[in-house]
Parts: structure tokens; sequence; C-alpha cells
């Protein structure tokens, strides 16, 4: 410790150095750096003297001193347990309506009179009881808070689809379907017995043609309606989905609904016309469920056996929509691996075809069934848990045929001696054998049992291929159908109004405050007004005034700071409405409620300008020059405003602050309505102190109102459709062909009244032709489809059409390879998860692509077996197929021919398979499970590495390479301080120099490497490297 001087009491640190430094020398000097004691082992401190001291949990040395000499007080540690001021309370967890857990604390925030001697106090929490699973807290003002789980929510229900209907944003909150009653969606659910208290309701967004809702623009919600007064339930923020607790709205320890209660489903939307599928609850029928588990493998053979998959056996049924798309679209990839379904696909976008998918697992009753579902182990070394217990590993044991067999036996055998011993009683579902005899020393037990398999142990899938033979230059047969549209459009222009006009009487609507009138701070405005020969009127909101805002050409409303009459409103907004001006305030996003009333006077009228709220200081804004407001105008002051969002060109921006427009202006011939931000830019201390603001309010009061232009237009439509049929020759593969379907010329192919419109209006400037083209379907796959302009080559929409344009059509399609015979092979994808040597699966290889492919051929390969230490970098997905699909129908549900299949487990180490927004996606599969196999053990923790060798004698380290080169070059390659496999170059900077051998009988090798070394970068590693080559070549100098 250095000296330390203690000026109070207060407490100090003694050392810049921590204790276990101070310590640590001593102890390495007394013990010859053996380590005596643990990190984890407290440090003392001993006190002597009137000094104290203590080590803190930053592992420095502090104290205090109690001598009055130190200038301080006593300093004794006071608590509240040492002198009957603890409190104590209590606490309730509980699962709000929203799914978030709440708490109630009594009290509510600890607080006690605590002595004023008592310095640096503060309070602590602990629980003394309660559920293990509730944390408590002390937050920020002395507030108790807790933590606890939400508690877990079991499907009951069946699930129920509403049937697909469309929302419009203009219908509001529309009602779906209700909840209670006879026929209800309550009814739907079958939810048996379960008691209603207990259920928890929950929609889900479903699918529509267009796909996931990934956006969430349809919103759901339960709506309760109570005599009148109407609520929704709280909306659930994870995954957008939204809940109903049913014990909300039943009757007090009952299951009776609340009188006179009714609960609609509703949906509305911001957007224009989707679609609502939601979903209620769902139920898991543990007698369907079909499920996945890890290998059972006993532990002394886990190196040995295989690692199979288990998965349970069971049947569910899924219902889908087929998808449609277009002729020029990919097919997806459904039909693909679904042909059978390609018949039944959606005609257009507006149709809707359900099917309903079959799942189950066929492969289950093709296992080595004793007695369908019983299987017999012959001999098995089970878990021996106590001298008289054993545990096997399949279960639940079946301990007698159907003729009363018994299949228990257990054995117990020890050198040559074999003895069977008795059972006393099993333990069916647990695998638990109780035995009458007692387990010897070094017996070795097995058992002969039977037990209920309720599951298929998977080993892999077969995959069809099939081998044809290909008839070379056959022809093939392609027929195009395509159409094309032509909208014409024509416009004639006359220009109307125009001129210029003087507003002559105005009137300033402020509100009571004596500051805010013509005589306060918008005196100069009133005498602007007046210099104009305007007279001038003022009214603070007067209701009985309103029926005289006719008498006036212009309003200016000045200042609302308080809810304006909606008279007042009314008043304002028909004074707009007969042709009237007037200049509008807003305010900054601090006066909500000026704000509101400039929304009710303004919102209705003029929807393409919206206010957003902000609070802009604007001292020097821009001006739009273009603007005949702004002309003349340099800047503008206004204290703090908001600003417009402004969408069409009804409205236009005057003035702007940091690019937002503050200043708008509508005009409609002699009507003129000015839109501000803040009121200030027109008062003395601020606006019009600026002469910018003064001009622009001239500007509106003398003003040249711009030419008014009107256009009458016409249209025209027009559409052309016809078929195109040619041959192409086959070859030995596949190939895509580019060929020319048609020509259409816009002027001609589309009809004469067509022609005579286009004749019309094509010496004017405003004739516009807007082409369109499709190809409606095709006998080959279409691979792009292409509509050129004949004259530039560019594709229709890139730029605007001319009526003398002409539209080519081409399409490249695929043209198969045309077989003349077929024969089907199998090959087996044996899937062993055991990754230990002398195990493995089987893989898909093309050129260096490895991979496990799914049960439909997409591309070529060849089948070989990959060691099972290659599962440690993949993972696979396990998937079920379909073993039927049924066409839904209205009245029935029939089997689709050639859909029933007799295998239905299958794996593969793809992913996009599964993902919606991937091309490849097959709504079909449905994954049943990703497996993983990683090693138990991490290298890091689990494995120490001792270094066992012992250093001693070898070279000096202070010796160099070079001198040691030179003395013997041998030791640059000991392998405790050289290279055992030679001396390695670096990673990076290598340059390989090549000359000719002949250069050595005129320079030595060192002369050389010293030209190179003068002449290369630094840091560069040169590889000189002599060859015979060039023999006529001669040097002289390097």
């Amino acid at each position: 410790m250095y000296p330390v001087e203690f000026t109070s009491n207060s407490e100090m640190k003694l050392n810049d150095t921590k204790a276990e430094d101070i310590l640590k020398p001593k102890l390495d000097a007394l013990t010859a750096g053996k380590p005596i004691f643990q990190p984890v082992d407290p440090i003392q401190f001993v006190s002597t003297g009137p000094v104290q001291g203590r080590i803190k949990s930053d592992g420095y040395v502090y104290g205090y001193t109690n001598d009055p000499q130190a200038g301080g007080t006593k300093i004794t540690p006071w608590r509240t347990s040492d002198n009957g001021m603890d409190i104590n309370g209590t606490g309730i967890a509980f699962l709000s309506p929203d799914g978030t857990m709440g708490y109630e604390f009594k009290p509510a925030e600890i607080d006690a009179e605590i002595p004023e001697k008592v310095k640096n106090f503060a309070w602590s929490i602990r629980k003394t009881g309660g559920d293990s699973s509730v944390t408590v807290s002390l937050g920020s003002g002395n507030k108790p808070m807790a933590s606890a789980p939400v508690p877990p929510i079991y499907p009951l229900g069946s699930p129920y689809t509403i049937d697909e209907d469309e929302i419009y944003k203009h219908e509001g909150v529309k009602t779906l379907g209700t909840l209670l009653g006879d026929g209800g969606l309550l009814t739907k659910l079958n939810l048996g017995d379960t008691p209603l208290h207990e259920v928890l309701l929950r929609i889900e967004r479903g699918e529509n043609e267009s796909g996931l809702n990934a956006e969430y623009r349809v919103n759901y919600r339960f709506l309760y309606n109570l005599n009148g007064n109407k609520r929704f339930e709280v909306d659930q923020i994870k995954h957008g989905v939204n809940r109903i607790r049913l014990r909300n709205v039943l009757k007090k320890g009952t299951d009776e609904f609340l009188d006179a209660l009714k609960v609609n489903l509703v949906a509305w939307t911001n957007f224009e016309v989707l679609s609502a599928v939601p979903v209620l609850a769902i139920k898991i029928d543990e007698r369907h469920k079909i499920d996945i588990e890890k290998p059972r493998v006993e532990k002394r053979s886990s190196e040995r056996e295989n690692w199979y998959l288990r998965v349970k056996n069971g049947r569910f049924k899924r219902r889908i929509r087929l998808p449609y798309y277009e002729p020029e679209e990919r097919v997806p990839q459904l039909y693909l691996s679904n042909p059978e379904l390609v018949a039944y696909r959606p005609q257009s976008a507006g149709d809707s075809v359900e099917v309903v998918l079959d799942y189950s697992i066929p492969e289950y009753e093709n296992q080595e069934f004793t007695n369908l579902p019983t299987i017999v182990v012959e001999k098995e070394y089970p878990v021996v848990l106590n001298e008289q217990m054993i545990q096997v590993q399949f279960r639940p044991i079946v301990l007698a045929s159907e003729e009363g067999v018994s299949y228990l036996e257990v054995n117990a055998s020890r050198i040559n001696n074999n003895r069977r011993l008795r059972v006393s009683d099993v333990d069916a579902e647990k695998g638990i054998i109780y035995l009458h005899d007692r387990i010897r020393d070094q017996d070795e037990i097995t058992v002969r049992y039977a037990y209920r398999e309720d599951w298929y142990t998977y080993r892999g899938f077969y995959s069809s291929d099939n081998t044809e033979v290909i008839d070379v230059g056959s022809p093939v047969d392609l027929e195009v159908r395509y159409h094309a549209d032509l909208h014409a459009e024509g416009i004639i222009t006359e220009q109307t109004g125009g001129g210029s006009g003087t507003f002559t009487k105005a009137l300033i609507l402020t509100d009571n405050e004596s500051e805010y009138t013509i005589t306060g701070i918008f005196s100069q405005m009133y005498h602007l007004l007046l210099s104009k020969g305007l007279a001038v009127d003022q009214d603070k909101w007067t209701i009985s005034k309103v029926a005289n805002y006719k008498d006036y050409d212009l309003i200016i409303v000045a200042y609302m700071m308080n809810p304006v009459p909606a008279e007042c409103v009314a008043g304002i907004r028909s004074f707009i409405a007969a042709g009237g001006s007037a200049i509008i305030t807003a305010e900054h996003s601090g006066l909500t409620d000026w704000n509101a009333n400039f929304l009710s006077i303004v919102s209705q009228d003029f929807p393409d300008l919206t206010l957003v709220p902000d609070a802009i200081v604007t001292t020097s804004g821009t001006f739009n020059t273009s603007h005949p407001l702004a002309q003349g105008c340099t800047s503008f002051t206004m204290q703090a405003a908001s600003y417009y969002r402004i969408s069409g060109s009804r409205i236009q921006p005057v003035a702007y602050s940091n690019g937002l427009p503050v200043v708008a202006a509508y005009e409609n011939d002699k009507q003129r309505i000015v839109f501000m931000t803040d009121c200030n830019a027109m008062d003395d201390e601020r606006g019009f102190q600026n002469p910018g603001n003064r001009r622009m309010i001239e500007n509106i009061l003398s003003w040249t109102s711009s030419p008014v232009y009107n256009d009458t237009k016409e249209t025209k439509d027009a559409y052309v459709s016809n078929k195109f049929t040619t041959t192409i020759p086959s070859k030995e593969t596949a190939f895509d062909q580019r060929i020319k379907v048609a020509s259409i010329a816009l002027y001609t192919d589309f009809g004469n009244e067509m022609k005579q419109f286009i004749d019309k209006y094509k010496a004017a400037t405003k004739l516009t032709l807007t082409p369109m083209a499709a190809i409606e379907g095709a006998t080959l796959v279409i691979v792009k489809s292409e509509f050129l302009y004949q004259s530039d080559g560019k594709a229709i929409g890139q730029r605007e059409a001319s009526f003398n344009d002409v539209i080519d059509i081409y399409v490249t399609v695929t043209v198969p390879v045309v077989m003349k015979d077929q024969n089907k092979l199998l090959r087996f994808f044996h899937m062993d998860f055991n990754p230990t040597p002398g195990h493995s699966f089987t893989l898909g290889k093309n050129s260096f692509h490895r991979w496990v492919p799914v049960n439909e051929k997409v591309e070529e390969y060849a089948i070989i077996e990959a060691p099972g230490s290659e599962l440690l970098v993949r993972q696979i997905n396990v998937y079920l197929k379909p073993t039927g699909i049924w066409l839904a129908t209205e009245t029935s549900t029939d089997l689709i021919a050639g859909t029933l299949k007799t295998a239905s487990i299958y794996h593969t180490d793809e992913d996009y398979w599964f993902n919606p927004k991937d091309g490849m996606f097959d709504s079909t599969m449905l994954r049943l499970g990703r497996v993983f196999v990683q090693a138990n053990s991490d290298i890091y923790k689990d494995m120490v590495i001792l270094d066992t060798r012992s250093r001693g004698g070898g070279l000096d380290e202070q010796l160099s390479r070079e001198i040691i080169a030179r003395v013997n070059k041998e030791s640059l390659h000991h392998w405790d301080i050289g290279y055992f496999d030679g001396e390695a170059y670096q990673e990076n900077g290598v340059m390989i120099i090549h000359l000719p051998r002949k250069l050595l009988e005129t320079f030595t090798e060192s002369q050389i490497q010293a030209s190179i070394a003068k002449h290369k970068a630094y840091g560069l590693l040169p590889i000189i490297e002599y060859h015979d080559e060039d023999d006529s070549l001669e040097v002289t100098e390097i």
C-alpha cells in the first residue's frame, strides 16, 4: 500500500493496483510459480489500526477511517432489517387479453422515511415465495417489476375456412361472419366438451390467388356489440394475428355468454380489392397426427448400427387452391410434379379450383409385423435399472398375442450358465420390466419381447428414372395463339378564361385574444388591405355572422387556437364552393386544436392536400419562382410550421422550407385559395419583417388569372386474334428455338374504324396509341415472348407508339426430344444418419455438383455413395407427398385419376422446394422436419491437449538462420525450429522468373539474385527458374 492521507471519513482507493496483482509476485516467490489457490477463492482484507478496508468487486482495495482527526463522521452500516423497517408485499402475475403478461403489486411503490443521518441509501428486493418461474426486480423510482413466461396455448378446435370474399376500402368495416348463435362460427369449430372459459380463438390470414398476404393488407378483428356498445378485441403484434379469449365475454363463473352479446368477425383494408381468407383455430388429432423422431439405437451398438429416422403412422387431409398462370409465364412446379392436375388448372385469374391432398404412410404396413401392428424383438440387451428392474428400447410392450401366447422372455447368462428370470410385473407404456428373480453380478441380460409399432423406420426412397430411345429429326408441331389490343386516345384543346381582377371586400377571422387582431400583430396586413382599396372587417368566429360570409370576396382565416364552431366551418366551405377566395392557415405540430380546425375546413374539399404536423423553423425559405404568387419574392419568414404533402396537379406549391412545401395555392379562373402552415407569416413581428412575405400577400391581392384549357377527349379500342402453326425438326437433345409468329400494323390491321379514328387525330399532337399484345397459349413450352417495334427493335411500352408502327411477335420455345421407346429404372436413395466410419448415404452427382435430389428428376445425375461424415455439413429435409389428390366441388370430392401413390416419404438437402417465394416451390411437398447431424462434444470445451514433450538442449534462439545455414544447414530442419516439409512460400506477393540456364555461364547465381533484388518491389518474393529453351540469347550485362 502507498501512504494515503484521509481528509474525511469518506471511503478512498488505497492503491492503483488490484489486490490479486499485489499478491501474485509474493506468492510466486514462495511457491516457485505453482498455483496454491483457485481464481474464485476470495482475497481477505485484514484491517489494522484506525483504518477499516475492503476489496470491492472491481478488485481494488478501498479504506476509510472513523478517526475524528480525519475531519469526518463515523461510518456505520445501516439496514432496514436491523431497524424494523423492512417492507413486505405481494404480487400477482396474470395473462392479459392481448396475450402478454401483466403484473400487480401491493404496495405498488417502495417508500419509507429513512433517517436523515443515513447516506447513500438504496433499496434491494428479493422474492420469498410463489411460483419459481416468476422473477422480481426493482425498477426506476423504487417500483417493483416482475417477469414471467407466457403460459402455453394448446390447439383445441378444428380448422374452419371462411369463403374468399372481396374487401373494398370504401366499404369500411365489413362483417364476414358471426361467432355465436345457430350456424355461427363457434358451432363449426367442433370444440366438443371443452370448457368455453379455457378457449382462445385465433384468426390467421390465409392465401388468395396472388399468394401469401405478406404485407397484411387486410385487417381482421373480433367485434363485440353489447347493447349498442362496440369494441374490438386487442390485436396481437407478433405475426399480425388476432385473438379472442371467450372467458372475457362469459358470465362470471359460468360457460354462458353475456345476455344480448353479439360477436362478429370483421375485416377492412386501406387498399383496393383484396381477398379475405381467415382461418379460425387449429385442431391436432393425435390419432391422425404424422410425426417424426430421431433414430432408436442401443448405446452399446450406436457406432455399428444404421441410424434410421422413424415416422409415426397417421393420416390427414389438406385443402389447397390450384394456382393460375398466364401462358407466357413459367409453369408452376406443382403442375410439373403432378401433371395430372394440369387439366384442372384455373382457366382465368378469376377462377377458383380447390383440391384435397390426402397424406398417409402406406410404407407403414409394409414392415415385418407378426400381427399388425405387433413386432417381435428376438434378442435385445436392455438397460439394467437395478437388480430387479430392466427397461427395453421399444414400447409399448405387447404382453401376449391374440391367441394368448406370451412374447415376453428374460434370460441371464454368466459364463456357460444360462437361466430364465421370472417376471413379476410390466409397465408396458414405459417399457419397464419388474423381475421376481434378482440380477447377479456379471450377469448378461437379454430379453425377447413384442411391442406395438406405431412408427415406420424410414431407410430411404426409390427414384424412378426413364431410359428412352431418341427419334432424331422427327418433326415437332408448334401452334401459337396470340392476340393484340390497341387503345387510341385523341384530344382537342380549347382555351377559355384568363384575365385580371381585384378583391373589394375582405373578412379577417381571429380568436378572442386581443393580441391576434387587426389592431394587434396583424395591423400591417390590415393596412396593406386598406391600401389596396379593400373594405376590411374583423370577426371572432361569431355564429350569427356566418350568413354574411357571402358578402365578401376574400376571407382570411388568421387565428383559430380554440375549437371553431361547426356552423362557421360549414359557412367557410359554402363560401369556397360558391367561388370565394380565401387564405387559410395551419400551425406547427404542438397546436393540435388549430390543425384539427384546419382539417375540418379543408380535408373534404381538398383531399389532394395533406397536412403533415411538424415544427419547422423557417427564417429563410425559398419560393417556387414559376408560380404567379412568388413573382418578385426573394425569401420569406415563418416562426414554426408544419408542411404539406400534395398529390396531383390541382394544387401547386408556392414556397418551401428544407425542400418541403409550406405554402400552396389552388386557382380556378378567378378563385384563389392559399394554404399557409403558420399564421406568423402574416404578422408584424416576423412575417412582415421580411419583404418577401409582404410581396407574396400583395400578389395574392392583385393577380392575373391564368387561361383555362378545356380538353375534349375521345377514345377507341380494337383488337385482333389469330394463331400461327409450323413444324420444327427435333434433335438429340432439347433446344430453344426463336420463331417469328406475326407482324401487326397499328394503322391497317385493327379494322377500318380504328383507321378512320387515327386519320382524324394523326395530324394533331395529341394522338396517343397504346398497343398491348399477349400469347394465349402454345403446344410447346414457351421460354420467352417478345413484342418488338419493327422500326427500332424496342419492346412495346419502352417508347410511345406511332400510327405507322408495326409490331413483330416472337416466341422462344423449347423443342423437346422425340422418343420412340421408354424403359423405367428404379434407383434407391439410402439415408443412414450415422456419421461414423463404415456408414454411408446416397447422393446424386452431376459434374462437381453433389446433392440429395427430390423424388422428381429435375436434372441428370449419377448415383454415388458418400461417407456418413458428410452429413455433418448437410441439412436433410424429410417431406411427404400426397398419396391421393381429390377434386373438391360444391357437392362432392372426386379422386383425380393417376394420383394414387404407394409411397409418400422422401428426403432432400435442397431447401428452395419449401420456400413459397422460390420459383421451384411445390405446395404439395409437406416438410415433416429438418434433420441435422452434429457432434455431441465441443473441441474447445470438452477436449484437453496436453503437451508431454520436454524441451532442452538445441540451438541458441539468438543465432540467426544465416549463421545456422553456414555452420550446419541440416539444423534448419529440426522439428522444433525449422520446416520438416521444407520452407513455405508467403501466400501473396510471389513472382516466378524464368531465365535461360546459359546465363549461369556468364554470371554467378548470386549476381543474378542481386540484380533482381535491385529492381523488384519491396515485399515481393522472387522465385528463379532456369531452363534450356533459348540458347541463342546473348547477355553481357545485368
